[in-house]
Formats: C-alpha cells, structure tokens, sequence
C-alpha cells in the first residue's frame, strides 16, 4: 500500500484561506510574519487518537498566534508536506504547548476533555489524569454550566468567542475568554478549545472605573470620609484582602486612620511612622521612603505589642503598602493584607503603585475642595461682615453677613472701588494711614464710624490683612467688619457700674477719691472742704431679722434721703455695706457739722416700713475738714475714726475732727480695739472659720475662704466689721494677715486635698516685709502648690495696680493663685481686669444675691462673667442664699459659688 504523504496546516489570521506546499524554513519565516504553518502527518497514516493529538498542537500553535496579534485565527487547512518535516515541526510545536501561557484544551463529543496542556493543569489545580476525567461544563461555575453544552453546540456552525467565569479545582473563581471551534476527525466531531485568563485584563478595567468613579465622587462633592471609605470596601472586593486601611502622616510621628475596611483590626494603640520605637514596620518603611512595601509575614521579624499575635490569629499571609505620594511628598499610605502569600506580585504592585499615586492626586484634590467649602460655609457663617479686595482695591466678595450688617446687596459691591465702603473718610488721614499700613505687608485694626446703605452710621471694629501671592506680591487685602454697638453700651454701662453702686445708685468710692483729690487741691489753694462718714446705728439688726432683701431697700431709701438732705452738687457715695460718704465743697467745719446734723435729723425722722415692720432708724457721723494737709487715705482713716468715735459715745450723734493733731477728738473706742487686737495676736484669741466655695456643675466643694474672727470674752466669735476698722486705722492688718497666712499654710500641708482662700487687705500689699514673709514661707512648703488663692479686693487692687501685679508675680512664681474679690463694686476699666493675672475672680454679692428678682442684676453678672471667661479667669459668685440664685449661676456658666445658700462658715471639717 502505497504511503500517503503528509500533510500540513496553514493558520493566518485573514478571512482568506492559502493551500501551499511550503518548504521547512519558509514555515518560520512566514510566521514572523503572522503567518503561521504546522504539519501533521496523513490522516491515513495515524489511529484516530494520534490525529487528535495532532489537532491539540494545531490548537497550540493557534494560542501562540492569538499572542502575536491578539485575535483569534479564522480557519485552518491541510495541507501536503514531506514526511520527514513532519517530526521536527511536532517536536517544535509540542514544546510550544508545555510553555505557552494560554490555556489550550481539545474536548470530545459532550465537551469530555481528551488533551489538556500544561497551562490548564497550573490554571484549575488538576492533574493531567483528572482533568482528562473533566468536561468543559465542569470547569464553569455552577449557575454558567448549563451554557456549556449550548456553546459547543454553537462551534459546530461557526468558531465562537465568548467570556465565562471558571473554577478551580480549590473553589476560587476567574473570568475566562474562550473560543472555541469544532472539526470532523474520521468521522468523530471534536473541539478546540483556546482559553485565556482575563482576570488581570478584569482587574485593571475595575481599577479604571474605579478611578472614575472616585473623581465622579469629588466632583459631586461628596465627603472625604466616605469617598475614603468606598476605596477601602472596594480594593477589598477587587484584591480578596482581608482589611485595607487609608493612613496620614502626623507631624507628631504617628499614623492616623482616616478610613478602613475589612475583618482584622487595626491596633488600637498608635501607629507610628518615625524611628522612636527602634522597629519600623512596613508601613513605617513606606512612609519614610516613599516606595511600595510588599511581603509576607513568615519574612518579617516578629513584630512587638499588639501586632505580636495579630497575623497569626487572623491568618494574614501577605501585606502591601503603598505610598500616597504628591509632588514628591509622601502624605499617606493604603495598606492591603491578604491571606494569600502570592496576593500581591510584581505586576500587581506596579499597577496599583500607579493607581495609588492617581488616588493621592485625587485625594488631595478632594482635600483642598473640602477645605475651601469649610473655609466658604465658615465665612458666610461668621457672623462678623467679610470683604475681599484685590490689588486695584476693588471688591471681590461679600458674605452675607456684610449685606445684613450695611444693607447693600453683594451684586452692588461687587467691582466697585473699596472706598465705597468708608467714603466718609475719604477727606480724613485715617484712610490714606489704614491702607499705606496694610501695602506695606502689615494689619490695621481699629475702630471707626461705619455707614449703612440708608446713610445710619454705627460703631464698627474693623482689621484689614494683606494676602501675598506665591511671587511674594501682596494681591488681595481680606476686610473685617464688626458692629461693635452692643459692646459700646455694654462697655458704658459696665462703666457707669465702675463708678456708681449697683444698689443705690449713687457714686462709689472711686469717685469720692476722685472728688476728694479735687477738692484737696482746691483747699491748698484757699477753699477748704469737708468729709463725712456715716452709717447707720443698728443696721446689723435689721438686715439678720428681715433678710438681706430688706436691708436692701433700707439702703435704698436712704440713699435717696441723702439726696434729698445734702445741697445739689455735692458729692454722696455709698462705701459699702451701710456706711455713706459725703463731700461737700467749699466750707469749713463749722458748717459742715451744720450739714451733717442736719442729716442726723432726717434720718433720725425717718420711719421704715418693711411689712408689719416698723423700725426707727439712727446715724452716727465723723466729719473731718480737707484742709489740704492729709491725702485720700489719711482723710478716710480719720473720717473713720472720728465715726466710730461717735459710735462709741453712744451712736445717734455728729463727731468732727479738724486735724490728726486735733486734742478735742476722742479716739478711746478706736484705740482699745487696737489694744484688743495686739492683745488676741499674742494671745491666740483669734480664730477661723471657713466658708464652702462649691463647684456649682457637680456641686463638690473642695474650696474653702478662710474667715477671720475674734473670741469675744463671752466665748462668742466676733465678726470682722467689728474691729477690722480700727486694725486698718492704726495699720495693724499686715500683722492679722501674717497670722492668718500662717494658720492657712498650716492647714494645706496637713490637708492635701484642701484648697483655701486667704484675703490679703490693701495695707498688706503696701507691706515689702510681709510679701517676703509669705514668699519664704511658701517657697519652704512646695507641698501646698496650686492650693493657695490670695483674695485682694477690687478696689484695692486698682488703687495701687503696681503692688498688685507685683505681689501676683513673685507669688505665683510660688505656684500660688490668685482672686480678684468683690469685682463690679470700683474698678476704673476692664484693662485693669486684663492686666492682673487673677485666676479667679469673686462678683461682689450686691449684683448676686436679688438675680431671681431683678433682671438687670442677672444682666450685669451675665456680661461681666462673659468679659472674665473671655479673659480665661473663672468666675466665683459671693452671696449665694438659695437654690433659686444658684440654679441661675449654673444657668450663666459661673464655675463656683459662695454664700449661705450653699453652707455657712464655720470651723473646718477633717476630710
């Protein structure tokens, strides 16, 4: 029998079929050119299955085809071709079937796997035994393997390509492009089938629309934060990670989550991205190199703290990290862990390196878009009146609080000139000095006279800020508008209460020294004057049966009864408590005894009504002449003196001085109180009680005031109003306050929970002695640091401001504190509250105590705390009587309450 001879089959990616006799060479040459030849031997010659065998090579070399010119090829033909070619080309072609990348299958009647090559055994995890057991329908997911059939039924018409999801043998899924084509061999239709796995192709088509899909999010405005969160959710369903997390560099050295998904959790401690714990871990390394990181853990040193145990516990296998780099500079990380060590390649890390850095360009996009709608929301939000100006000084933009504020609409600003908005300063210096400040790089603020649209003017603060370029030119000028009117009358108000009583309304003692000042100059020059201190006989009776609500008006009435008594113009002013001051200008003693008996009289006249209540009231006087000889304190002292000289004659009565060396003056009550208080420092007749100050939020009281008093001889204590007087004339308080420094030291170092208030009167401050004294002491007692506050009244603070700032540093350099005690009653200025570094400061009871039942009170306590808070002090509230008061002080923020409401002095409780 005559042998055959073989044949060969051309493969050309064209729709045209070429049947050529093609010499061995000729073959390679052509298929440089994309033109590819096999040779098989004769059909005749070979078993049906050595046929197939052939056909799975053609199948082979059509993948190899497919690779060269990413489509599959049209048709296959037979051809003839010498015998002896036929060995060497198989040999060639059945190494092309062990190493090419595709998956090349030839499939019998039903889809029953006949040939497989070795890139279908890596790919599903088979042997070549079990797969040749498989069929085509096998290697589908469940849901698809019902088209399996279909397909092949569709190849015998035509070769058909179509996409497909497989499965391997350990369950995990790929996408799959397949083609498939069908021949008759002797008879028997088998298949070819060429499949490639796309699921790299899948992934980067994800990660594009991804990319998409995350800029569509920016430019819809969407919150960082949850764009953040969507990248993380879906790098963990592209990637099969187990946790992916956003991280950004702090200047602090550490790594702080914005966003994360996935099952394993994120240490709790703080990551960190600098060297201080000696170990840098992968995250560490990227953010300090700006290069991707990528690993398994089984290469890692073992890790410390919280990280130890993590990998193992959860199974993570592999990491990769990756640098959020923009304009050469790291801010940020995305980290991936999975549980597959062969998660991350090469080519993945370098796919998603460039993602990383198109994300980071994307992030900080959607950073700075964020930052500037804050920065928008917070300008139109501000209740203060923005202007943006540029260089040729015209306006940019008005937020809506400059359109509330001058009643000109943004589109009436906008292009016009900036003077527009201060033309009534056009023919002023101020103008031309506001802007040649801010062109020289520097901010303007001040105060003027602003101008609405309808032609009102107000008082406005304004500051204008100059804005560089990167060229360093100064191209837009930021404006700021603000009415500052309520704080004007605020300002006035708080004024007028620094000079006048709250109470009464009458002046207060800053203005009789003022008045007296005056008025000791006129008596150098010729026109002597006369001061009367006054107060009322039994008050103390009154105010303890009746309450202080009607002591109150007591004082009220009195008040205007002086008003009523003493001739126009002179000055009246309430000194505290019950006692009144008068001055009268112009006249001598003689006839300012006539005035103060006269006042003597009315009041001894004069009824009070409190209810069913009648009380007959007294006065007792002490008038000294201003004859130019004593200054404010020294007249004040002998006022004093001479008024409880007359108290001690019996009360109801008029006592006049003319000078310190005036004989006539009886001084005996005055003098053997001096005594007494020389006598009870020697001999331990002293005492304190304390005083709760409570901390109104939680109502705890760890604060106390130390309260002085004297052992009467009865056993009784004696109240301080009682001889504190004469301690201050005869300049005895310097002693009483080293006493009571003394006994409160003592009480600190024993007590290390305890807090005291300890006051410190304004002859004490004039004391050089007694502040080295207590500055010794406190330095050898560190233990008693942060616990002390010194109280040094208003007033007196004010009246000598130097000693007071004095006493405050070398004291509080001793880590003491510091209370400005009865505030709103005298002081000249809320500059003078700014520049004492009072920690806390006390609101004189007289505004406290009647809040409930008088709004301008509340008002006042309102804006005079408003003004300390802003200062950073807290706020103490004196005369605190009932839950009503306290409730209200709560309501206004006051840190800390004091009066009887809360707890009455007494003796101090061991805690």
């Amino acid at each position: 029998m005559t042998r055959q001879r073989p044949f060969g089959i051309v493969a050309h990616p064209a729709q045209s079929i070429a049947l050529t006799y093609l010499s061995l060479s000729t073959v390679w040459i052509l298929a440089s050119d994309r033109v590819l030849v096999l040779v098989l031997p004769g059909v005749s010659d070979l078993t049906p299955f050595q046929t197939l065998k052939g056909w799975f090579f053609v199948a082979v070399t059509t993948a190899l085809l497919y690779s060269l010119t990413d489509r599959w090829v049209t048709a296959v033909e037979l051809v003839q071709y010498e015998e002896r070619t036929v060995t060497a080309a198989l040999q060639r072609y059945r190494l092309l079937a062990t190493h090419t990348a595709d998956i090349v299958l030839f499939m019998k009647a039903g889809g029953l796997i006949a040939e497989a090559n070795q890139a279908a055994l890596s790919a599903y995890g088979y042997s070549e035994a079990e797969m040749t057991q498989l069929r085509l329908s096998g290697l589908r997911v469940a849901s698809e393997q019902h088209e399996a059939n279909e397909r092949l039924s569709e190849a015998t018409r035509a070769s058909v390509v179509f996409e497909a999801t497989h499965q391997r043998r350990d369950g995990r899924t790929f996408p799959v492009e397949v083609s498939l084509a069908a021949t008759e061999v002797e008879g028997e239709l088998v298949w070819l089938g060429l499949i490639r796995d796309i699921s790299r192709r899948r992934r980067n088509d994800d990660i594009r629309q991804l990319q998409t899909d995350v800029d569509r999010q920016i430019l819809q405005d969407r919150p960082l934060p949850e764009v953040q969160a969507y990248l993380c959710e879906r790098f963990l369903q592209l990637f099969d990670c187990t946790t992916v997390w956003f991280g950004l560099k702090q200047p602090d050295g550490t790594v702080r989550v914005e966003a994360s998904a996935g099952g394993f959790p994120l240490p709790a401690h703080q990551m960190r991205w600098d060297d201080s714990l000696n170990i840098l871990g992968p995250t560490a390394v990227t953010l300090q190199t700006g290069k991707a990181s990528a690993g398994t853990y089984r290469d890692l040193p073992r890790a410390t703290g919280e990280w130890r145990d993590l990998p193992e516990q959860y199974g993570l296998a592999a990491y990769l990290v990756l640098p959020l780099t923009v304009n050469g500079t790291t801010l940020g990380n995305l980290s991936l862990y999975s549980r597959r060590a062969d998660a991350f390649d090469p080519q993945t890390v370098q796919v998603l390196e460039t993602f990383a850095n198109q994300i980071a360009l994307s992030l900080m996009a959607a950073r700075d878009r964020e930052q500037a709608r804050i920065q928008q929301a917070a300008l139109e939000s501000t209740p203060n009146a923005v202007v943006i100006v540029d260089r040729h000084e015209r306006i940019l933009w008005v937020n809506s609080a400059f359109e509330r504020l001058t009643g000109y609409a943004a589109s009436e600003m906008v292009g016009s000139e900036a003077r527009t908005l201060d033309s009534h300063l056009d023919r002023l210096p101020l103008r031309e000095r506001i802007w040649s400040t801010v062109k020289q790089g520097l901010t303007w603020r001040g105060e003027i006279a602003g101008r609405r649209k309808d032609g009102s003017t107000y008082p406005e603060e304004i500051s204008v800020t100059p804005l560089q370029n990167a060229a360093g030119e100064f191209s837009h000028y930021i404006i700021i508008k603000q009415d500052v009117t309520d704080r004007k009358q605020h300002e006035a108000q708080l004024e007028y209460l620094a000079t006048h009583d709250a109470l009464t309304d009458l002046p207060n003692r800053r203005v009789l020294e003022e008045c007296f000042q005056a008025a000791r100059k006129a008596a150098l020059e010729g026109s002597p004057s006369v001061l009367m201190l006054m107060d009322l006989d039994h008050f103390k009776v009154i105010n303890d049966t009746q309450g202080h609500a009607v002591g109150d008006q007591l004082l009220v009435q009195l008040g205007r009864l002086l008003v009523e008594t003493v001739p126009a113009g002179e000055v009246i002013a309430r000194m505290g408590g019950d006692e009144f001051a008068v001055l009268v200008a112009e006249m001598g003693l003689v006839e300012g005894r006539a005035i103060a008996e006269r006042i003597r009289q009315a009041v001894e006249r004069f009824t009070f009504v409190a209810g069913s209540a009648r009380f007959d009231l007294t006065v007792s006087i002490g008038i000294v002449a201003v004859d130019g000889s004593a200054d404010y304190a020294a007249a004040l002292a002998l006022a004093d003196a001479t008024l409880y000289t007359a108290k001690g004659a019996g009360k109801n009565r008029v006592c006049a001085c003319q000078t310190e060396a005036d004989g006539e003056m009886p001084v005996s009550s005055s003098a053997r109180w001096a005594l007494r208080i020389k006598d009870a420092l020697h001999a331990g007749d002293f005492v304190l009680h304390f005083q709760p100050v409570q901390r109104l939020a939680g109502g705890i009281t760890d604060h106390y005031e130390a309260l002085l008093r004297l052992t009467g001889e009865d056993g009784h204590p004696i109240g301080p109003d009682r001889f504190l007087p004469a301690a201050e004339s005869f300049g005895l308080m310097p002693l009483i306050d080293r006493w009571v420094g003394d006994q409160v030291l003592s009480l600190l170092k024993a007590d290390p929970k305890l807090h005291l208030f300890m006051n410190v009167s304004g002859q004490s401050l004039s004391d050089e002695s007694l502040l080295a004294y207590l500055e010794a002491q406190i330095k050898a007692s560190p233990e008693v640091a942060g616990r002390l506050i010194i109280e040094i009244t208003e007033s007196v603070a004010v009246r000598d401001i130097h000693r007071a700032q004095e006493w405050m540093r070398r004291l509080m350099e001793c880590h003491c504190e510091f209370a400005l005690d009865d505030f709103g009653t005298g002081f000249s200025s809320f500059a003078y509250l700014r520049s004492l570094p009072a920690k806390y400061v006390k609101i004189d009871g007289a505004f406290i105590r009647n809040m409930d039942v008088d709004p301008t009170n509340r008002l006042l306590v309102q804006s005079m705390s408003s003004v300390v808070h802003a200062l950073g002090k807290e706020v103490v509230a004196e005369w605190v009587e009932s839950p009503a008061i306290a409730d209200i002080c709560r309501e206004l923020g006051l840190e800390y309450g004091q009066g009887f409401g809360l707890g009455v002095p007494g003796p101090l409780r061991s805690s």
